[in-house]
């Protein structure tokens, strides 16, 4: 009968080393998500991460947002649409970058629209572990620029 106590063991060990997810989600203004927008969800994320962070985005237009001042480590970021969700971010303004980052790690768009007059992404240094997956790309130009470092 050691067989219960080991097995309880490690049941409580594969518990604590389940890793968190924090979900929330963003919509557009009046609609009662957690976030009207992605900078201020972006802003709402701890300067060191101890969860994931997985922001659900609803159909609307949001504004352009900075991604910048995380320390994941091996924590992720994903902003991703809601499932049936069409969300999009989009600027008329040239110079401005759906998604500017730098020094920001681990980071996932998937299923979003970007739409703007620069690169849609632009990574200006040390960021590692981005994904962008399902995303359609409206700028001009469609690359994802990547800067020096």
């Amino acid at each position: 009968m050691r067989l219960r106590p080991m097995l309880a063991l490690m049941t409580a060990l594969a518990a604590s080393t389940t890793l968190a997810t924090v979900t929330k989600t963003i919509k557009p203004p009046g609609q009662g998500g957690d976030y009207d927008n992605f900078q201020s969800a972006w802003n709402s994320i701890p300067g060191s991460l101890t969860d994931h962070y997985v922001f659900e985005v609803y159909t609307g237009t949001y504004a352009t947002f900075d991604a910048t001042g995380k320390t994941t480590g091996s924590w992720t970021i994903t902003f991703k649409a809601a499932t049936g969700q069409s969300p999009r971010i989009y600027s008329a303004t040239g110079g401005d970058y759906g998604v500017y980052s730098s020094g920001q790690n681990n980071v996932k768009l998937a299923g979003l629209e970007i739409d703007c007059y620069s690169p849609p992404v632009y990574l200006a240094s040390s960021c590692d572990g981005w994904r962008v997956e399902g995303c359609e790309v409206l700028s001009n130009p469609v690359e994802i620029a990547v800067g020096g470092g």
